[in-house]
């Protein structure tokens, strides 16, 4: 029953990395060794290759085979093994989602603390006008101009690391060309 439900949450984020496959935690890989001369792997990521290799342009196939005998008794891992497969799988979704694009991450996470400031604000202000209560001596304008203060260096963040990103570049393509189909005309 426990391993049915540490499956059932690994592949749940698996999938919010990214991955297509239905048992993401499978440790048998077939891979060409051209896949391992483009992504760097590193730490234990590589439990993560199908999804790397898929992003790096990969074409990737998943074959469903049946469980080894061997392997259906085998003794579940300790609970921290699993606490590290998840953080790891949380960061491999983040990079997969966002290293081209950190603005995305950072200026949603920034727009959404900034917003939050300015609706706080216009309670405040409301307050103020209607019932005349003082701002000075409220908490809720401390966390208005913190909320504010927050967005804002985080989407400066997010900003930094897109023009780093830009301007640092390694210049690869982070794509493959599959086929290039030409169109002759009728009359060559």
């Amino acid at each position: 029953m426990f391993n049915r439900l540490r499956g059932w949450g690994f592949q749940k984020m698996a999938r919010f990395a990214g991955a297509k496959y239905d048992d993401p935690g499978c440790l048998v890989r077939a891979v060409h060794r051209s896949v391992f001369d483009e992504i760097p792997i590193q730490d234990e990521k590589q439990r993560f290759l199908p999804l790397l290799a898929e992003v790096h342009g990969f074409k990737v196939v998943q074959l469903t085979l049946p469980q080894a005998e061997s392997d259906a008794g085998r003794p579940q891992h300790k609970p921290g093994v699993y606490f590290d497969v998840m953080m790891d799988l949380m960061a491999v979704g983040f990079l997969v989602r966002f290293m081209q694009r950190p603005f995305r991450f950072f200026g949603t996470v920034g727009a959404a603390s900034i917003l939050s400031s300015l609706v706080l604000m216009a309670f405040l202000l409301f307050q103020r006008e209607v019932s005349n209560i003082p701002l000075g001596d409220r908490p809720l304008l401390v966390l208005v101009v913190l909320l504010l203060v927050l967005g804002i260096q985080i989407a400066a963040i997010g900003l930094i690391a897109e023009i780093v990103i830009f301007t640092r570049g390694d210049g690869k393509q982070h794509y493959r060309i599959e086929k290039i189909v030409e169109h002759v005309s009728a009359d060559a």
